[in-house]
């Protein structure tokens, strides 16, 4: 006997399997480099691209709607990233400057030159931006990248200093303390009101340099979170089930890497991940997993705001 198909069926693929999706990350950065690899793991990622600074990533994220990056929230863009929404953090990076001079705060640096990355850099950003609104008249060199030449550049006085947005331990820097004896400064010598007006978003945070065999100093500094962004025209699906994804395995996320990689999530914590600043805007799917998880209600009692959860807000439980 001969089968007939009696009823029509039309398969359509939904856009999450065909969209294939870019995470862009900058280049040269280890941590980065296994975040990626661990959200790739566990999520539909069609491609990871680290060739372009951050700056760059948070353009092509604003211009295509299958590129996601990863962007230190120092990196405040205008509105010429209207598109950008917010999807999570995923982890944190310090603000670093380091010299083998004798130097013991930032005062000391004014009429110098201090090294960062390319302008396109969010190394660069933040040390523009103390440049400039904190008033620190110094000169700023950018490299290509931060490599063991730098201990020569030191010695020569190229330049007197040298500042970063990196997770700790960096293994660059570390090669480089070895080679020649490194003075780190954190934000010493900057007045904590203004470096909170010029930073509100930031977190005040030491660093620690038992990484690099220096046992009688821990910096004051600021810390930086690791925000995922996409373009507002992501699919909602898209973005719901990234964000659903990466909140189910925070710990997996969190420890899943060598003993460096797990010392450089060390800072980073569960309230890092949620949206706690007005640079972004929540993509549409976030924002709705933020409502099914009870982070944003609409019920209009001023008490529900202190109901954690999903649950319904019964106003007359409350205490």
């Amino acid at each position: 006997s001969r089968f007939t198909n009696y009823k029509k069926i039309t398969v359509v693929p939904r856009k999450l399997v065909y969209q294939k999706i870019q995470f862009n990350i900058p280049p040269h950065k280890i941590l980065y480099t296994n975040i990626a690899k661990n959200i790739k793991s566990i999520f539909p990622i069609d491609n990871i691209n680290n060739s372009n600074y951050e700056m760059t990533n948070l353009s092509l994220s604003n211009h295509h709607e299958n590129m996601i990056s990863v962007i230190p929230t120092v990196c405040k863009y205008n509105s010429d990233y209207e598109n950008i929404r917010y999807i999570s953090s995923i982890g944190v990076e310090q603000l670093t400057l380091f010299s083998n001079k004798k130097i013991s705060g930032w005062s000391m640096l004014i009429g110098q030159t201090i090294a960062t990355l390319s302008k396109k850099s969010a190394s660069y950003i933040t040390l523009l931006r103390i440049k400039t609104l904190l008033n620190i008249d110094f000169n700023i060199k950018t490299l290509q990248k931060i490599d063991l030449n730098i201990v020569d550049d030191l010695k020569n006085n190229k330049y007197q200093a040298v500042f970063l947005l990196t997770s700790h331990p960096n293994n660059t820097i570390k090669s480089i303390n070895r080679l020649l004896p490194l003075t780190f400064i954190g934000i010493s010598g900057i007045d904590k009101d203004n470096i909170n007006t010029v930073f509100p978003d930031m977190i005040r945070s030491k660093l620690d340099l038992s990484y690099y065999n220096i046992y009688n100093s821990m910096p004051d500094t600021l810390l930086s979170t690791l925000d995922i962004v996409c373009n507002k025209d992501l699919t909602s699906e898209t973005s719901y089930l990234l964000v659903k994804t990466i909140f189910k395995n925070y710990l997996n996320l969190k420890t899943n890497g060598d003993d460096d990689y797990k010392l450089h999530m060390k800072e980073f914590h569960p309230e890092n991940m949620y949206l706690s600043n007005n640079i972004y805007k929540l993509h549409s799917g976030v924002k709705k997993f933020y409502i099914d998880i009870g982070l944003i209600t609409y019920n209009k009692s001023k008490f529900c705001s202190l109901k954690a959860g999903a649950g319904k807000c019964n106003v007359k439980k409350i205490n």
